[in-house]
């Protein structure tokens, strides 16, 4: 955005300048071959991006976890009702899509509502319905460009239309089976009971997941083991997990200064954070 001190009417000129410029470039022939071969393959356009199917918005983090979250509502006597996350894998084999929501917060929730299922000749397509155009204050422009969508068809015949939403800042995830968005020293606040007399203590906890697949656990002056652990699809498998012996599987999400740690059934799900800093 460029700031400007043209008057209105010069303004105005501008912005209608603007705008048939962006109506020009996104009319161009759909059935140009140069625009084909300029669009991005879909298994570059996927990972890391929101996009949106039906009615759900879907994450594709870029470890292959697939999520939508639902929002909460606000019923007719007042209550809030709560808002669910939805976990699941995608994975794109050429131009073949597969993909499935396989576990959830909400109990004993139906999966085939959500998208699921094997798309074939899955591609971008340009978007030629135009970008947009918009001035937040006087003397500045904002051009949004149409983004590509992506098309496949289901073995049903019909097609699957996946429509851009935004980009994913926060994935910093990876498809190696020691997940780079997992390094680092976690911090939380755990509870040991003294088995002396029964009382129960709370004391600093550190998780530290290193590159070389081995992770540490630290609580005060009471535990200090380290174990391995192995990514797949955003699920962490970890060895033994705040006490020793004590194996362990999460799917994992990262979010800036937090991670959080889903154990996710049919009937319950418990969340652990762990943070950046010191609780």
């Amino acid at each position: 955005m460029k700031k400007s001190k043209k008057t209105l009417r010069q303004i105005i000129a501008l912005m209608t300048i603007a705008f048939t410029t962006i109506s020009l470039t996104a009319c161009g022939g759909s059935d140009d071959d140069g625009d084909k071969d300029d669009l991005i393959t879909a298994s570059e356009y996927l990972p890391g991006k929101e996009w949106t199917i039906g009615n759900e918005t879907y994450s594709f983090y870029k470890n292959h976890l697939l999520v939508c979250e639902s929002s909460a509502n606000v019923t007719t006597g007042g209550l809030t009702s709560q808002a669910y996350l939805y976990f699941g894998t995608w994975q794109l084999d050429g131009n073949q899509l597969t993909a499935a929501i396989k576990s959830s917060t909400q109990p004993n929730f139906d999966a085939s509502k959500f998208f699921h299922g094997t798309y074939s000749n899955v591609h971008t397509e340009k978007d030629t319905s135009g970008g947009t155009i918009s001035s937040d204050k006087p003397g500045s422009i904002t051009i949004t460009e149409p983004k590509p969508y992506i098309v496949g068809t289901g073995t049903d015949g019909k097609s699957c239309y996946i429509y851009y939403h935004k980009n994913m800042t926060e994935d910093k995830t990876d498809e190696t089976i020691h997940d780079g968005a997992l390094h680092g020293t976690w911090y939380n606040k755990v509870q040991l009971t003294d088995t002396k007399n029964g009382t129960m203590k709370t004391y600093e906890a550190k998780m530290i997941f290193n590159a070389d697949g081995t992770v540490q656990f630290v609580i005060g002056d009471v535990i200090d083991f380290t174990t391995t652990y192995e990514t797949k699809n955003g699920t962490v498998t970890l060895g033994s997990y705040l006490l020793k012996d004590n194996p362990a599987s999460f799917i994992y999400l990262q979010y800036g200064p937090v991670v959080s740690l889903y154990d996710v059934s049919q009937t319950r799900y418990t969340c652990d954070r762990w943070y950046n800093t010191p609780q």
